[in-house]
């Protein structure tokens, strides 16, 4: 088909990258050309003004990484080629309208869905509809094929799409508010009130030629909602299926006591999304029973609760590990409920115990062990993601990195795990703590947090404003009244000695041959590169519309991965890293690294090498 070359502006630096040979001679901007002038002059500028391509060594890295000289960098980036490919094809094809045939049916799907979508959600709609066909034909299979399902046939679809319009609002809302307003300085919007002029505006979406207009214009955002719903569908589909095929183990393995029930709810929100939109659900079931889905593998849980019992069983305090079954490439986990203390001794234990627990986790290199990682049921304080244990030495080991030697030996100290307090600076030089020993509610929050202002109007427009942290569940409490850390540092203290005396005593069993250490070779664990609040930020920073009508903008955005790197002694590392962090953020996710207990290497969040190597810390204890 032939493709209109709106879609080609979809296409980011990479996938041009891989057209240049489409780029006509007469295209190219040569030396001694005024490239100074016109639209390839300010494009060029804006590139070079950012930080450190202001630089011409940066800037010359930045092309020698894509592998492309200045001209073709330009010609590519303006457009300047002529070029088809299957994702142009995937995009072109998409914003075609549905036969009546196939609407009945898309239809029908959609109302027995019962998903009402609102607001700007509207204009694509099409696309939402026909996300929803291919995940109700895969549940139509399950139900062909398993006599014993976990779910009501007639409510699934409604269960996994609940996730949907807040999944579409994060993509659709800034550009939807612009166009908002220029249909209202046209004048093209009706109603008396502020709402009813809301109305009309969505109103106006809905009808196929105003939204194909919108939709044009921004080619970027047809992309990424399209790649969006993709995800959202193989990630519901891989869910629902792995859930069927466990059933019976998962029942056997977290349901000894009762029956579980019918599924009833699947909350996505307590992870980021990583590879390819999978993210931690939640899952909720009639009788109560709540179970955690991980699309990771959970050997390293299970490593680590046999660990836990050896050292118990050689007198060190006794810690709790969640129950977990692991499936290899993913696995599910008991969900640990937050329970108070009935009396001061419960919360002694709680305390001596925690100390325990960091004492452990500081010699096998943890860190991430923030507030939402721990949660204090009863005097247990137990550890809930063990993805970060054994991380890996990517420079925070050479004191050459850092500005001062007491950051050096901070960042090198036990205060590395994240469990004891250590504050932060936020807005207006107010301190903040997250850690897992702290993290008390109603502190201020790090950052502003953007929110729409007078939503459902035609005044809406975007503020930010600092709100109050929640409280997490990580500090124990005591017949409901909040417990003060400072009261129990004496057991914090003989705790982490505890069970620092008996790993000493130990260490032969614990790492030498044949030790139980041994256990995690070849265990995968997470390699934390930079902070994920930076990499949300860019994210939400690029579904601004100035970003969404060409992709290459978009690229620009993400170039901020480049910034500092002129000044930092693990440049070079870095710059490996970026490509693979890029391929990430395109997709939509929060870029993700592994690498192995045994292993010095770097992998990508699709398994490829990052054909870099670290350090490792953990067996020098």
């Amino acid at each position: 088909m032939q493709i209109d070359r709106t879609w080609q502006r979809a296409l980011n630096l990479k996938e041009r990258i891989s057209l240049q040979g489409c780029v006509t001679p007469e295209s190219l901007v040569e030396e001694g050309h005024r490239k100074e002038e016109g639209a390839s002059g300010r494009f060029i500028r804006k590139w070079k003004s950012q930080s450190p391509f202001d630089q011409e060594e940066w800037f010359g890295n930045l092309l020698s990484q894509l592998g492309v000289r200045e001209a073709v960098f330009i010609a590519l980036s303006s457009g300047r080629f002529e070029a088809e490919s299957s994702l142009l094809t995937k995009w072109a094809e998409c914003v075609i309208p549905a036969a009546e045939e196939e609407n009945l049916v898309l239809d029908r799907i959609y109302a027995n869905c019962d998903l009402r979508l609102g607001g700007f959600d509207v204009i694509v709609l099409p696309f939402v509809r026909r996300a929803l066909f291919r995940v109700s034909s895969a549940i139509d299979v399950l139900i062909a094929s398993h006599s014993n399902l976990p779910f009501k046939p007639d409510t699934i679809l409604r269960i996994l799409s609940a996730s949907l319009p807040s999944n579409l609002s994060a993509l659709l809302d800034k550009v939807g508010v612009l166009e908002l307003h220029v249909s209202k300085l046209h004048g093209h919007l009706e109603g008396a009130t502020p709402e009813e002029r809301f109305e009309s505006f969505v109103e106006r979406l809905s009808k196929p030629g105003i939204a194909e207009k919108i939709l044009e214009e921004y080619p970027v955002l047809v992309r990424l909602v399209l790649n969006s719903l993709e995800m959202w569908a193989d990630s519901s589909i891989e869910f629902i299926t792995r859930l069927c095929t466990d059933w019976e183990d998962v029942c056997a393995a977290f349901c000894r006591e009762g029956e579980p029930g019918l599924l009833e709810e699947v909350d996505g929100g307590a992870g980021d999304k990583h590879r390819k939109g999978r993210s931690v659900l939640l899952a909720r079931f009639s009788s109560g029973f709540r179970l955690v889905y991980k699309p990771k593998s959970l050997t390293v849980d299970v490593r680590f609760a046999s660990l836990l019992d050896w050292l118990r069983d050689r007198g060190a305090p006794a810690l709790r590990a969640p129950k977990a079954l692991d499936r290899g490439s993913y696995g599910w986990a008991e969900f640990v409920l937050a329970h108070p203390c009935r009396e001061r001794a419960e919360v002694a234990r709680f305390y001596e115990r925690q100390g325990a627990l960091l004492a452990l986790l500081y010699i096998l290199e943890a860190n991430d062990c923030h507030s939402e990682n721990i949660i204090a049921s009863g005097d247990m304080p137990v550890l809930i993601d063990l993805e970060s244990l054994f991380h890996p030495d990517y420079g925070q080991g050479d004191s050459s990195v850092y500005r001062s030697g007491a950051s050096f030996v901070m960042n090198n100290s036990v205060l590395r795990v994240g469990l004891l307090p250590h504050p932060q600076q936020g807005k207006d030089e107010r301190l903040v703590d997250r850690s897992g020993l702290g993290g008390q509610g109603g502190q201020p929050a790090l950052r502003e947090t953007p929110l729409w202002h007078k939503a459902g109007t035609d005044e809406m427009h975007l503020i930010r404003r600092l709100y109050g942290l929640p409280a997490a569940a990580n500090r124990p409490s005591l017949l409901g009244e909040a417990i003060n850390l400072a009261d129990f540092s004496e057991e914090l203290i003989k705790g982490f000695e505890s069970m620092y005396s008996i790993v000493m005593v130990n260490r032969d069993g614990l790492m030498g041959q044949g030790g139980i250490l041994e256990e995690f070779a070849g265990v995968e664990v997470r390699s934390i590169f930079r902070l994920t609040q930076f990499y949300a930020m860019l994210l939400s920073d690029s579904y601004h519309p100035d970003l969404l009508r060409d992709a290459v903008e978009r690229d620009r955005l993400f170039s901020r991965l480049w910034f500092g790197l002129d000044e930092s002694p693990l440049a070079e590392r870095a710059m490996q890293l970026i490509p693979y962090e890029l391929e990430d953020l395109w997709r939509g996710d929060i870029p993700f690294f592994t690498t192995r207990v045994d292993s010095r290497d770097v992998f990508a969040s699709d398994g490829r090498s990052c054909r870099i190597s670290f350090g490792s810390r953990a067996w020098r204890r």
